[in-house]
């Protein structure tokens, strides 16, 4: 059985994503799929998605990044179907409208926290003084002063390089942020500080947070979830 969600709509440029008759399988004849008969997002919604070990909650990220596309059906970010496109298409939409948060938090390591924060703008071709000072802003904000913003990404603790990796991933005001499991090394007042932190900032740019994890205490944080085995057919899931 597939999984839906249906909602109430005020217009269709509400919705920053929308996923309709999905269905995704690495091979024609393979036991397991993913399948989605409807989701839908719209600005500044937040959802949780669980999963455990294998279950594919990453290669369910990486469909709705439009890194690969599905077997069938459609998937539309900011009223753009992926499904039509190539992957260099892809690839312009997820650079233009998706900010990513890694489990690693994948921050070149000499590199300051300016320099990493401005790579999406460098890959873009969007860099500007207008981006440079949103990043400074952004790091600011987050609470890194000067002197840990000139320093390499390396030397700056745990906390400071997750602050960093949120500036990164919101720099360009992307409608939809993708987060993969980036807590999973955390202890829980760490984890929780960074919940709270990522959900503040992206709630002050309107963006919209879809956030993975095996971590059920974290469903607290947001107002829906979707687990993984209400997708995923023929999967063995860790208890």
């Amino acid at each position: 059985m597939g999984f839906n969600i249906t909602m109430q709509s005020r217009s269709e440029e509400s919705f920053v994503l929308k996923i309709s008759q999905f269905s995704f399988r690495w091979q024609t004849h393979d036991p397991w799929q993913l399948t989605v008969e409807s989701l839908a997002l719209k600005t500044g919604e937040h959802l949780f998605v669980l999963g455990s070990s294998g279950s594919g909650k990453t290669t369910f990220l990486n469909l709705i990044a439009g890194m690969m596309p599905p077997t069938s059906g459609k998937i539309e970010i900011a009223g753009q179907d992926l499904t039509t496109m190539s992957a260099a298409a892809r690839d312009r939409v997820r650079a233009e409208h998706i900010g990513l948060i890694f489990q690693q938090l994948n921050l070149i390591p000499y590199l300051t926290p300016l320099e990493n924060v401005l790579l999406p703008a460098r890959f873009s071709g969007r860099l500007s003084a207008e981006t440079e000072q949103r990043a400074l802003d952004l790091l600011q904000t987050l609470g890194l002063d000067v002197n840990t913003i000139q320093r390499p990404a390396a030397q700056l603790s745990v906390g400071q390089q997750q602050r960093v990796a949120i500036a990164r991933a919101l720099l360009l005001k992307p409608p939809l942020l993708i987060a993969d499991e980036p807590t999973s090394a955390l202890d829980a007042d760490n984890r929780d500080g960074f919940m709270q932190l990522l959900l503040d900032e992206a709630n002050r740019y309107g963006t919209t947070v879809i956030f993975v994890s095996h971590d059920q205490a974290l469903r607290s944080f947001f107002s829906r979830s979707l687990d993984m085995k209400n997708i995923a057919a023929g999967v063995q899931t860790c208890s």
